[in-house]
């Protein structure tokens, strides 16, 4: 019987990369074992365009890549045959755009903040060396971070009452809310899962039959993990799992790149059933 063609679909933060310091060495033999196989690794994050072309780079992934929570999907041109709904982008990719931009999100930001009288803060009201005190970032990365296109980064610390008050005036203008490794994250789109999905039938359009596998450490990862037929969690810092809404959620039992590299060994040795 031949081997099941496998798409990977990744969060970074917590999971292929460390939580604490953003390495992704433990995560290289995980990779290698990916690659061996021909199987593609699909990015899909809280990171910005920018961001994750960084580590695309330095990774030497080519695959399609999903940014800020399932804003954007990005494609090189020709890796699809066929157009799949892609248009092409000034910045050499193809792209499917699946949220409202980001001035549009800063505007009911502000909004908000007026009538609630409540000083939310994003990535958009800080410079880049705030940012990277706080995010534990280097100046470059923090600017990277900073370049959003259709999701705000609240870092606002917030009581339970009024994140309550911030989550139903987002909610009255059809902004969604999720909690990520760290902060905050407000979109129109904020589904990985939405974002996902599209994916996953250009792939099968283009491949036919695949097994799809999600993996992630952190509560809006969620979506994503729902939508494949495998799903992976890994270990958050301290050795617990994020509780999650999601059937048959897999647990890995090491932390982040870790618990990554140990997840795509055993995918690869056949030890997941697909849903």
């Amino acid at each position: 019987m031949p081997s099941p063609s496998y798409i990977v679909f990744t969060d970074l933060d917590g999971t292929l990369l460390d939580h604490h310091t953003y390495s992704y060495q433990e995560a290289l033999p995980g990779l290698e074992a990916l690659r061996r196989e021909r199987i593609p690794v699909v990015f899909c994050s809280a990171k910005t365009r920018a961001e994750q072309s960084t580590y695309r780079e330095a990774l030497a992934v080519r695959d399609p890549f999903i940014v800020e929570n399932g804003g954007e999907v990005f494609a090189e041109p020709g890796y699809f045959r066929h157009a799949h709904g892609f248009v092409p982008d000034t910045n050499g990719f193809e792209v499917l755009a699946l949220a409202r931009p980001y001035a549009e999100i800063r505007r009911i930001l502000a909004e908000i903040r007026t009538e609630l009288n409540l000083p939310v803060r994003g990535y958009g009201d800080m410079t880049a060396a705030e940012l990277a005190k706080l995010a534990d970032l280097d100046l470059d990365a923090a600017a990277r971070a900073r370049q959003r296109e259709f999701e705000e980064t609240i870092v606002t610390q917030l009581s339970e009452e009024d994140r309550h008050r911030f989550h139903q005036a987002l909610a009255r203008r059809g902004v969604s809310m999720t909690s990520g490794a760290r902060f905050l994250s407000i979109s129109t789109a904020n589904d990985k899962g939405r974002a996902a999905q599209r994916l996953i039938e250009a792939f099968r359009r283009e491949r036919g039959a695949v097994v799809t596998v999600g993996i992630g450490d952190s509560w809006n990862d969620a979506p994503l993990l729902a939508v494949t037929d495998v799903s992976l969690l890994v270990q958050r810092p301290g050795g617990n799992w994020a509780s999650l809404p999601v059937e048959r959620a897999q647990k890995i039992g090491a932390v982040g790149p870790k618990g990554w590299t140990v997840a795509m060994q055993q995918l690869v040795q056949g030890a997941f059933v697909p849903r």
